[in-house]
């Protein structure tokens, strides 16, 4: 019982990026929907019959600079973030937004300035972004300061390259590590408040420990009386569904194929 909980807990805590915004560009991006074997070409213009200045790889993780609509097409330029080399031809262009996977967690620079600022997440043009943060005697975050500032004064940046202050830089940032840890550590403590499930305790922590972005989602996919439920019949996989019967599920304990 306790496998097939969890196989259908992680079946629906996957992360499905919705189409990019060209009004809201978010500071990152992935490229995504191009073959292993496969390159994505960066175009001199927002337009597939223009000159190619370059090319990526795929999932290739890149900064966004701006977005716009060509007609029925989202277009997006993006550029190299520092240390982050995937391709050696990549030169700063556009590309079709279709092929891009937008994300907004990261380091950033503010007004090209950079102080290790780190951004979580970006919403009709405003981003909530960690300025500074508050320890305690072990060194673990316990408190942060979270500022939210327009998005068009944000660059994406890596933590190599958001140690730079104009054309110096030095070192690398370590915080945005630290700040992920603090928040799974909140969000595990109020999915685990919300719950007095037991089951579902063992479940929120083993799922923590594997993947800390599923444990924000649990919530949203269990059942607003009954914390946890079960089907006699579940199925994931696409083509090739793997089935459980009824019985299969009850004699789980005995036979654990």
């Amino acid at each position: 019982m306790g496998k097939i909980l969890l196989l259908l807990l992680i079946a629906t805590l996957q992360n499905n990026a919705g189409p990019i915004d060209p009004n809201y560009p978010p500071l990152f991006a992935k490229v995504i929907d191009i073959a292993e074997d496969d390159i994505l070409n960066i175009r001199e213009r927002p337009d597939h019959k223009s000159k190619k200045v370059g090319t990526q790889v795929p999932d290739a993780w890149m900064g966004v600079e701006r977005c716009k609509r060509i007609k029925t097409s989202v277009w997006c330029k993006v550029y190299q973030i520092a240390q982050n080399v995937y391709s050696e031809d990549f030169n700063p262009g556009w590309v079709n937004a279709r092929y891009l996977k937008p994300e907004n967690s990261g380091y950033v620079l503010i007004d090209g300035k950079g102080n290790c600022n780190y951004a979580l997440r970006c919403k009709a043009g405003l981003c909530e972004v960690v300025t500074e943060y508050v320890q305690n005697e072990n060194g673990d975050i316990i408190d942060l300061n979270i500022t939210s500032i327009k998005r068009e004064t944000l660059k994406g940046e890596s933590n190599f390259g958001a140690m730079c202050r104009e054309e110096e830089c030095d070192g690398y940032c370590t915080s945005g590590n630290y700040i992920e840890d603090y928040l799974q550590r909140k969000k595990l403590e109020q999915l685990l408040g919300q719950t007095p499930d037991e089951a579902l305790e063992h479940v929120l922590k083993f799922t923590n420990s594997i993947n800390p972005m599923w444990t924000e989602k649990i919530l949203s996919s269990l059942h607003p009386k009954k914390p946890l439920i079960m089907t006699k019949n579940l199925r994931f996989g696409g083509k090739e569904d793997l089935s459980f019967s009824y019985s299969d599920i009850k004699n789980m304990g005995k036979n654990r194929k």
